[in-house]
């Protein structure tokens, strides 16, 4: 189980990203096959694609060197939450915290909205209501405003990356872009985020009278 980590007495997220951590998409390439045009790596080795052969941003695994970055989540880190249903914050498994023995996850989701069957979203799960009060304090995308659900399931649905154009390399935009799993476009896409489709939705967000904000 990974440690919790802090940062002058304040706990530090499991996903964050730390100043050490810089990630790095140089060496990129186009190659051609008969499906198409696809990116890769010059000097590609095993570890830059996951099992569904989708290429991978470059970045250095070294949490706790440096300042943590409190805007900026690893690449890894989330993926490998979103893939096991690890916690966000602590980085243990959801599965065994308090509130989850019907087999729902918890999900702390950035602005106020209402979250039906099928929301995508990049932000892995929480463990319980410490890690979930963590977050709210200490992430500044939560601290603006939050939604709290309970999901049944979280279905992979593709990634969030940097989508390439085939013939300059130039990036198609500075943001990240949600690509699915079955879109021509996740060939010429570094993936920087897993995405879920969330289902079987239960909204917790609640004010103290026990509606929810409006």
């Amino acid at each position: 189980m990974p440690q919790l980590l802090t940062d002058h007495d304040r706990p530090v997220p499991y996903i964050t990203a730390w100043t050490h951590e810089t990630p790095n998409s140089r060496s990129l390439e186009v190659r051609h096959a008969p499906k198409g045009p696809f990116l890769r790596y010059t000097d590609e080795g095993p570890g830059d694609r996951d099992w569904r052969g989708i290429l991978l941003i470059r970045q250095p695994l070294a949490r706790g060197k440096g300042r943590p970055d409190y805007e900026a989540v690893h690449a890894r880190r989330q993926m490998l939450c979103m893939r096991n249903m690890l916690c966000q914050v602590c980085g243990h498994p959801v599965e065994e915290a308090e509130g989850a023995e019907d087999g729902s996850f918890l999900f702390v989701l950035p602005g106020d909205r209402t979250i039906t069957d099928g929301y995508r979203t990049t932000s892995p799960p929480l463990c319980g209501d410490e890690c979930r009060r963590r977050s709210l304090t200490h992430c500044p995308h939560l601290r603006r405003a939050h939604t709290t659900v309970r999901a049944r399931y979280a279905l992979p649905w593709g990634v969030a990356g940097i989508v390439h154009d085939p013939h300059t390399l130039a990036e198609r935009s500075e943001a990240l872009v949600h690509v699915p799993h079955d879109d021509d476009l996740l060939a010429l896409t570094v993936a920087y985020r897993c995405v879920v489709a969330l289902a079987g939705i239960t909204d917790l967000t609640t004010t103290p009278d026990g509606h929810r904000p409006t």
